[in-house]
């Protein structure tokens, strides 16, 4: 009898990695990260012949906002900052366990950024954004083709060793709207989104976006207009439904492991 004790005793173990394994199954490791950037040195105006712009000093602004929404009830970790003018610098950051990301809009550097960073081991949910901007509104002069370019740098990666999906992704984006006939933007140059959407198990993603973003749009004597320039990146964590009920499948486990043990007993006698 001691003898079957001691190999009961000898299983316990591997009852207890059986339940760790079974465990872990239901954890999430997702890694994800994107960054985009608008570089404003290569910022440029063009105008066709008769006509001109003034930017309005009271209407120029640089946005920086940074977002987590973590599951249905841990809320909303959120932080935005604006400042008047483009001669200023501003930024935004936040970070929650296993996520960190920021936006700023440089004025030293030029730079539009946004990142955004999950390292993630089983929240119930999560999404991230931040969002980097100038917008600049402007009246015209004259008549004529206004064409606004800038250049722009995407950079996303996402990578999933858990059993839930993620997806990473990030935007630039550059529009102008003629005010004085909508507030919907008239022409808006949106590059190719990088996202990635329900990134399963055992994948990893990543790519690389870099160009120019052009929008022109005609205007005639009087006519107002705004220019939006952004800076757009995200990632997001998914937990997807499990096919079997893990209680069950440990149970059944812990079930034959126990059998085993008794049949061994009674070999001994």
């Amino acid at each position: 009898m001691h003898s079957s004790i001691k190999k009961f005793t000898v299983l316990i173990p591997v009852m207890l990695i059986t339940l760790f394994l079974f465990a872990a199954q239901s954890e999430a490791l997702v890694l994800a990260d994107s960054s985009s950037t608008l570089d404003w040195n290569t910022f440029t105006v063009t105008l066709s012949p008769g006509i001109s712009l003034a930017w309005q000093d009271s209407g120029l602004y640089s946005y920086a906002t940074s977002r987590i929404d973590v599951g249905s009830t841990a809320g909303v970790v959120y932080d935005n900052h604006s400042v008047t003018g483009w001669s200023a610098s501003v930024n935004s950051s936040a970070s929650y366990p296993g996520i960190y990301h920021e936006s700023s809009v440089n004025s030293t550097t030029g730079i539009l950024y946004s990142y955004a960073d999950v390292n993630n081991t089983g929240y119930e949910r999560l999404h991230t954004q931040d969002t980097a901007q100038r917008t600049g509104y402007f009246s015209v002069v004259g008549s004529g083709t206004i064409t606004f370019a800038i250049d722009y740098l995407i950079d996303s990666f996402a990578s999933n060793s858990g059993p839930d999906a993620g997806y990473a992704g990030g935007e630039a984006h550059f529009g102008v709207t003629n005010l004085s006939i909508s507030n919907v933007a008239g022409d808006y140059a949106i590059d190719k989104t990088i996202s990635y959407a329900q990134l399963y198990s055992g994948e990893t993603v990543s790519g690389f976006a870099s160009g120019r973003l052009e929008v022109s749009y005609d205007f005639t004597q009087g006519q107002q207009g705004v220019l939006i320039a952004q800076a757009f990146s995200y990632a997001t964590y998914m937990p997807l439904p499990r096919p079997v009920p893990e209680p069950s499948s440990l149970l059944l486990v812990i079930s034959g492991l126990m059998s085993a043990a008794f049949l061994r007993r009674r070999g001994d006698r």
